[in-house]
């Protein structure tokens, strides 16, 4: 008897089986399975050299069954492939050397890289951004092969179409499946490009040019942190004349500061709420507010760094950021007398200073320093390698952990290390000493998630802040969005001035020099100087929450 099951199977049958139905749609108008397999409508099974119909081993149907027969604890799966005009049954027997050799390894990594840190310390709802969920890098690194695999270019195509039509035109006869596996012998590319190509090909006698997808840069990645600091900053400012922030207001004072960009107000909008503000309904009025928990461990930071001051304790302050090789001042003189390259050549003049043609080459830059001034020998910089809009891109918990174990020796005692919460900043380890009476599988989902939970607080643990701890120091984290607490932001604008008032050249060598040169103009006054204007900010932020009472 066939009974339904709450499970991912079709049903179960009796005590020890299970049911598996597929329904192949392409397969709809073939008389049996073979004729199905050997037009190649049905893709999972094969056909062996006896003629028996087995489902392909590698295909993801097998390992759902196998893992099927696991979680029921039976031997037996019934696969059933029905159309309107056949049925066949294969009887699938628990293969326990093929779960244990090609899935109990990946279901382990799965749990403990992806699911198990998300459960005990949830990085999607620090910051609420989809990029903040961990994805091992062996996935990220998997995926990007793939991207480059797949990608076939317009001449490519050419190249498969060209080469099919002379197959056709010396063998006419010969089998569609011979011609494909002759283009792969004679391209190496994979069996499923040619046949797309090949089908797009007699649908529209043309071959399409493949286009990337390229990633759009939304409004909020436009802006940098000095902008978002800004923003925030006109709105703690209506809060301290204990007035109301409503969206107009705010709009108003972005725009008629020269210092800001100017907004629309959807776009003001969507960058507020993306600066973690939340708009409730108070006094009959729309009003900006932050959330709680932000509100919270911006009043423990404050409070933490006040009194590491007080005790005397050196507080370095880390960051890091980019340049682009094509950075330069905005706005240069020109000599409007010169109408073109030929006029200038006549009137041995110039046509200006050259322009760049991009933006270039991407430098990634890893600083830390104190009111002594940047950290002799703290710098980490390299060339970019990925054309994405977020530079953190370039950054894993891997890198910046070499880089931080080789800059606490020279740090003084007992100090204070101030980052902010990436990601790579935030790679935590896991407490395996789990105590309980019943063993972990036999547990339900529920009772795991009320384990992580206590287990929680006990094992967040962040392998930074740890190796921070053994050498006798401290790791304090900026609140989000909050980088007018850092002062190594005003270091960066400074350094990032340098390289665009000096960068003729656009290349990658002369831009790492000025790079250089720029830190080591950075003095220990300077530095004074910006962290002196951090606290000021510091007292601007701790007095605005003292005074909202709305």
């Amino acid at each position: 008897m066939v009974k339904q099951s709450q499970l991912a199977t079709d049903g179960l049958i009796d005590d020890n089986a299970i049911v598996e139905i597929k329904c192949p749609y392409t397969a709809r108008d073939t008389n049996n399975a073979k004729e199905a397999i050997e037009s190649k409508l049905l893709q999972y099974s094969i056909i062996n050299k006896d003629g028996t119909i087995k489902l392909k081993k590698e295909h993801p149907y097998f390992y759902q069954i196998i893992g099927q027969l696991r979680i029921t604890g039976r031997n037996i799966c019934f696969f059933v492939v029905h159309t309107s005009n056949w049925t066949y049954i294969e009887k699938i027997i628990y293969d326990r050397q093929f779960r244990e050799t090609k899935m109990v390894n990946k279901l382990k990594t799965f749990y403990l890289e992806c699911i198990l840190p998300e459960i005990v310390d949830p990085l999607y709802g620090r910051r609420l951004k989809i990029a903040d969920i961990r994805e091992p890098l062996h996935i990220l690194k998997a995926q990007e092969e793939k991207i480059k695999q797949n990608y076939v270019s317009s001449r490519q195509r050419v190249m498969i179409v060209n080469i099919y039509k002379d197959i056709i035109s010396d063998t006419p006869d010969k089998k569609y499946v011979d011609v494909i596996n002759r283009i792969r012998e004679l391209t190496g590319l994979e069996k499923n490009t040619i046949q797309k190509t090949i089908s797009e090909y007699k649908t529209t006698k043309t071959v399409s040019s493949p286009n990337r997808k390229r990633l759009k840069t939304s409004l909020f990645q436009k802006i940098d942190d000095l902008d978002r600091t800004g923003i925030r900053r006109k709105i703690h400012s209506v809060w301290l004349n204990c007035e109301l922030p409503t969206i107009d207001r705010i709009l108003l004072d972005v725009n008629a500061d020269p210092s800001l960009p100017n907004f629309k107000r959807t776009s003001l909008y969507c960058v507020i709420k993306k600066l973690d503000f939340v708009f409730t309904k108070r006094k009959r009025c729309s009003v900006l507010t932050e959330r709680e928990d932000l509100i919270v461990w911006r009043r423990r930071y404050l409070y933490d760094v006040r009194k590491y001051r007080a005790e005397g304790r050196t507080i370095y302050y880390l960051d890091d950021t980019w340049l682009n090789t094509g950075d330069c001042v905005d706005r240069v003189w020109k000599d409007n007398t010169v109408l073109s390259k030929h006029d200038a050549f006549n009137k041995g003049l110039t046509t200006g200073i050259p322009n760049p043609t991009g933006k270039g080459k991407r430098l990634i830059v890893l600083h830390i320093g104190s009111e002594n001034g940047f950290l002799p020998g703290g710098l980490l910089c390299f060339v970019s390698k990925k054309n994405t809009g977020d530079y953190h891109d370039e950054m894993n918990g891997a890198n910046f952990k070499e880089w931080f174990e080789s800059i606490i020796p020279v740090l003084d005692p007992n100090s204070i290390i101030v980052m902010d919460n990436a990601p790579y900043h935030s790679e935590w380890l896991i407490s395996k000493d789990v105590v309980c009476e019943r063993p972990l599988s036999a547990l339900l989902k529920p009772e795991l998630l009320a384990i992580a939970k206590e287990l929680r607080p006990q094992c967040k643990s962040y392998i930074i802040d740890n190796l921070a701890k053994d050498n006798g120091h401290t790791v304090l984290r900026l609140p989000p969005y909050h980088c007018e607490f850092n002062p190594i932001e005003l270091a960066w604008a400074m350094v990032k001035g340098y390289v665009k008032q000096n960068n003729t050249t656009f290349k990658i060598d002369d831009v790492r020099q000025l790079l250089n040169t720029a830190i080591e103009r950075v003095t220990p006054l300077n530095w004074k100087n910006f962290i002196k204007h951090v606290i000021e900010e510091e007292d601007t932020i701790w007095k605005a929450d003292d005074s909202w009472t709305i």
